[in-house]
């Protein structure tokens, strides 16, 4: 049985009988061939992938980078805090996806909608 085409953000991971599944059925394994006895329906059934959103100190002095985490493809995440990093003569201002940013693109305890692996580095301002 031929896999099916791309769907963003998803993994393919079988086919089901029933429209609504969220479990491939185990007889109908992608690639592998299957004889048809009667006239059946069969839906692609997908899983939503994860993607993990890492945070860089970026040339922090001290302290650690909040720890990282998995979120589901189109899902928000609250952006964390500096923690307990800290840059000598700098104040943080908060994160960007660029490690040479000068300005914070996202402030801390807003959403981030993530659709990709994602690294956000901290931003710091001279005081």
């Amino acid at each position: 049985m031929a896999s099916s085409s791309q769907r963003t953000g998803y993994s393919f991971i079988g086919w089901s009988e029933k429209a609504t599944a969220s479990k491939a059925d185990p007889k109908y394994k992608p690639g592998a061939d299957y004889k048809v006895k009667s006239k059946n329906n069969l839906y692609a059934v997908w899983q939503r992938d994860s993607n993990e959103v890492k945070y860089a100190a970026n040339k922090a002095t001290s302290g650690k980078a909040p720890k990282s985490a998995k979120v589901l493809y189109g899902n928000s995440v609250k952006l964390k805090t500096a923690g307990t990093l800290k840059r000598k003569g700098y104040t943080f201002t908060g994160w960007s996806t660029n490690k040479k940013a000068t300005k914070a693109g996202y402030k801390v305890d807003k959403s981030l909608k993530i659709m990709k692996p994602t690294t956000l580095y901290a931003v710091w301002k001279k005081k």
